[in-house]
């Protein structure tokens, strides 16, 4: 047991990190303009009053990851974890896989 243990804590540590680069760079690409995986503040930004519409367009893309993309990322992420473990036997199709993550990035810094 212990020896799964290590390789699963440093996946979930690489996957802890990733999260964190995807969330800078959109944040660089929303606020700046540019892809950058550094976690900067949106505060400095040059964008002046049409910086409202930055929340406005990343609620519109999560939108519509989740009415085109798939229905499976709304919600928390636990009650769609244990559906998938419990009717799926734990599967979960590669493009929730890519959305899950992407579409709460997307939300927190737009």
């Amino acid at each position: 047991m212990c020896a799964l243990s290590i390789p699963l804590a440093l996946a979930a540590g690489l996957v802890a990190q990733g999260l964190s680069a995807l969330i800078g760079a959109i944040t660089s690409l929303c606020f700046y303009g540019r892809l950058s995986g550094e976690l900067v503040s949106p505060a400095d930004n040059a964008l002046g009053a049409w910086v409202v519409l930055v929340p406005v367009v990343g609620a519109l893309g999560v939108g519509l990851m989740a009415r085109y993309g798939s229905a499976a990322i709304r919600g928390h992420g636990i009650p769609e974890a244990m559906e998938q473990v419990l009717h799926n036997h734990s599967r979960i199709p590669p493009r929730v896989a890519l959305l899950k993550p992407l579409s709460p990035a997307v939300t927190i810094r737009s």
